[in-house]
């Protein structure tokens, strides 16, 4: 008896997640990131890269794209107070979401003409393990606030520090953003390691990492509704 009980769940569990997750598309929910401008700038150029096989036509409304061996890269124009959906019913991993530069290490953003480097959005959607962050680890040029309607099953950290929040959002100056929810602070590989020895041309910002693994958000299993990221506006280029 006990061993049919068992074959029934394993049987009720199999289905279930073959039908949440079938030929790499997840079945009748879906995530929608959403991107807009809540700064005072009548508007900000978007920078996007995703993860091949993927292509960013489509997405907040472009009609092009630049395709390179591993990724796909296109821009939008964001405008004061407008928002901008993914539109996508399909995983896409690799997402990286920058305002007013191209992201890159920091040596490399700094010598374009950012002083301060440049942070960026990023995570996955539409998989059966969503996860999203901001990352300043090469740098911060822009303010940034991310929210999600679900605010039961997204988590951050691990241990001790796995726990539900209302929003990551990056803070200044830039030497402030550790031990904060979904963001991964300047020069922390992951999240609480530095980089030894700073890189030619990069901030000298020898402040600590943060302090357990709180970076990363993330949900299992669970799709569908709304990650909101919202640019807040660039940050001083002359403070740190």
């Amino acid at each position: 008896m006990k061993k049919t009980v068992v074959g029934i769940v394993i049987f009720a569990s199999l289905v279930i997640l073959t039908v949440w997750y079938i030929n790499g598309k997840l079945n009748a929910v879906y995530t929608n990131l959403v991107v807009k401008n809540s700064s005072k700038e009548d508007s900000v150029l978007v920078y996007l890269t995703i993860q091949a096989p993927n292509s960013v036509v489509g997405m907040f409304g472009m009609t092009a794209d630049d395709t390179l061996n591993c990724c796909s890269q296109g821009t939008f124009l964001a405008y004061k107070d407008s928002s901008y959906s993914s539109n996508v019913s399909t995983t896409v991993n690799g997402i990286v979401l920058s305002f007013a530069g191209v992201s890159g290490p920091c040596a490399q953003t700094i010598a374009a003409g950012f002083p301060t480097g440049i942070n960026v959005f990023e995570g996955s959607i539409n998989t059966p393990f969503e996860s999203f962050d901001i990352s300043i680890e090469d740098g911060m040029n822009a303010m940034m606030k991310v929210s999600v309607t679900d605010l039961v099953n997204w988590h951050y950290g691990d241990g001790a520090q796995y726990s539900t929040f209302d929003s990551v959002k990056t803070v200044f100056p830039i030497r402030n953003n550790v031990n904060l929810p979904g963001i991964f602070p300047y020069l922390c590989t992951n999240c609480i390691d530095e980089v030894a020895p700073i890189p030619q041309n990069c901030l000298n910002l020898k402040d600590s990492c943060s302090a357990y693994a709180t970076c990363q958000t993330s949900r299992t299993y669970k799709n569908g509704g709304i990650i909101l990221l919202e640019y807040l506006g660039g940050i001083p280029q002359i403070c740190k």
